[in-house]
């Protein structure tokens, strides 16, 4: 039995492709998940008082764990414990267990005095607010604040799985999370309010701590507690995570000015960002992280080789994988946008105003779609480097224009205006990231040009595809029934694809062919990365 749940849920994966598809399967579960979140929120508790007060809670157990977890994690630890895991003497795991050790005594002490200072540090969060407003973000910020222990916890067993690239578990313990925090607002939010849903995400917490701490036991580690926290290991995810912590929380600083920004604006402005958000995220979550994770195993594996060959392969392969989705999901976001918010959130409590307010502002979001799904990949270029530096100088850069854009456009827009600025720092962040890659790599191109044209070519054929369709299909069916949009955006979505695979198809480009051919194989996707390693075997 051991056996075979080894074989089934952490089996070593060996292929970008495969591994990408693994994760963005689970990804696209647990966004679905998501959006069923969203959709009960929104219907229980429209864009008001009630989910501003909610998200604002969010905001300090989120800079706890991004402070603490992400940068040390990303920029640090994967790099470091797969160093020492080559070198073979258990190393490895002295290394987790230390790591494991300083990150809980961390997070435990900063969740302690994030319940005592609440009082103190909500109303310098949301001035905005009313003092009713305040307080109960305060009662729901202490509830919150021991959600990232937990997931703190999590996250570096998950690590340990990346590294040993098994990457199940790791992908479907979102999936439990979600399903903690809908079971607080169908179950507990009834009886006890909004905090109901707070309990829910302390719930999901635990779940996504236990199973991947499962996965990690199976996989040897033992973790043990300590308080020496000392050798050659921890001290160099120490100084790989320093500049990523300090753009960590430059990040958690811009999300902090936004949130102040939102408070002022009219009542729900907050949650309308965040629903935008959320669904921005999607197509960058499904496809953008998906391949980033993946990849990011086989990037430090040629860093540490000082193979740049098989770097630039492997990091060529992936951007045209990505783009290849993000162009038609680019299109089809911006075109279905009203569609989408309609379909997902438009319901109960969540009216028209609030669904267009929403629509806008994922509109403008979604022009830098692309850009956000690359940029995961991008940061884990550095990463593999053990490079966190020029990702910091560039992070602080486009976090600096994105506040500074975000106060003067929402004088004018208002929550519009946050989606403009988040679209224009995302942009500048790409571009900065991808020239300061070039010059860390030391590649003198990708192999990537032709094939982004191609499809450039191709989303641009179907975006007027889709407007044509949308204009003689629309008047055919009735959209202020829930069954009428859902069939319009469907089929639309239907003939945008179709239109975008048939031109790629045309101008001969190899990614569909080789989606084809997967399909053929039961989805055995062959790629250019699969196609070396098996060269390297004959």
């Amino acid at each position: 039995m051991q056996n075979l749940f080894r074989r089934f849920f952490i089996q070593q994966a060996t292929s970008l492709t495969r591994t990408a598809w693994l994760v963005a399967s689970a990804s696209v579960a647990s966004r679905a998940l998501g959006v069923f979140r969203d959709r009960v929120l929104a219907s229980e508790f429209g864009a008001g008082d009630t989910l501003d007060v909610y998200y604002a809670a969010f905001r300090f157990p989120d800079l706890i764990y991004n402070l603490v977890i992400v940068g040390a994690l990303s920029a640090g630890f994967i790099p470091v414990f797969m160093a020492a895991k080559e070198k073979g003497k258990n190393e490895h795991w002295r290394i987790a267990g230390v790591f494991a050790s300083a990150i809980a005594l961390t997070l435990f002490f900063m969740a302690v005095l994030l319940a005592v200072t609440a009082p103190y540090l909500v109303p310098i969060l949301a001035p905005g607010f009313s003092d009713e407003k305040q307080q109960v973000v305060i009662s729901l910020t202490r509830i919150l604040c021991f959600s990232p222990l937990l997931l703190g916890m999590s996250a570096v067993a998950g690590a340990v799985l990346q590294s040993f690239q098994r990457f199940f578990l790791f992908s479907i313990a979102p999936i439990f999370y979600n399903l903690g925090i809908i079971c607080g607002a169908l179950f507990l939010a009834p009886r006890y309010g909004i905090r109901g849903v707070a309990w829910g995400v302390v719930i999901g917490a635990i779940l996504h701590s236990l199973l991947q701490f499962f996965g990690a036991w199976q996989l040897g580690w033992r973790p043990r507690f300590t308080v020496r926290f000392y050798g050659t290991g921890i001290s160099e995810i120490t100084r790989l995570m320093a500049p990523r912590v300090v753009a960590a929380s430059t990040q958690q600083l811009n999300v902090f000015l936004l949130t102040i920004i939102a408070s002022t604006l009219s009542a729900g402005s907050l949650a309308v960002l965040t629903f935008s958000t959320n669904l921005y995220f999607l197509p960058v979550a499904l496809f953008g992280i998906s391949y980033g994770v993946a990849a990011f195993p086989k990037l430090t594996q040629s860093a540490i080789a000082g193979n740049t060959n098989d770097f630039v392969t492997i990091f060529s392969s992936a951007v045209r994988q990505i783009s290849f989705f993000l162009i038609p999901a680019t299109v089809l976001t911006y075109v279905l946008r009203e569609h989408i918010v309609r379909i997902i959130l438009g319901a109960g409590a969540f009216d028209w105003t609030a669904t267009r307010l929403t629509s806008s502002t994922l509109g403008w979001m979604t022009l830098s779609l692309i850009f956000g799904a690359l940029i995961p990949l991008l940061v884990r270029g550095f990463y593999a480097h053990r490079n966190a530096l020029l990702p910091l100088y560039v992070g602080l850069t486009a976090d600096v224009v994105t506040v500074i854009a975000a106060y003067a456009l929402s004088r004018v827009y208002g929550i519009v205006g946050l989606g403009m600025a988040l679209s224009i720092g995302t942009a500048i962040q790409f571009f900065g990231l991808w020239i300061g890659l070039k010059h860390v790599v030391k590649f003198s191109k990708l192999n990537i040009f032709g094939s982004i044209m191609r499809q450039v070519v191709a989303g641009f054929g179907m975006a007027c595809g889709v407007i044509g369709f949308l204009y003689v299909f629309t008047p055919l069916v009735d959209e202020t029934k829930f069954t009428g949009l859902v069939t319009a955006a469907v089929l639309t979505m239907f003939a945008g694809v179709s239109i975008y695979l048939i031109l790629l198809w045309f101008l001969r480009e190899p990614t569909v062919r080789e989606l084809i051919a997967a399909f053929r194989s039961r989805l055995t996707v062959t790629t250019a990365i699969d196609s070396m390693e098996e060269s390297k075997v004959t």
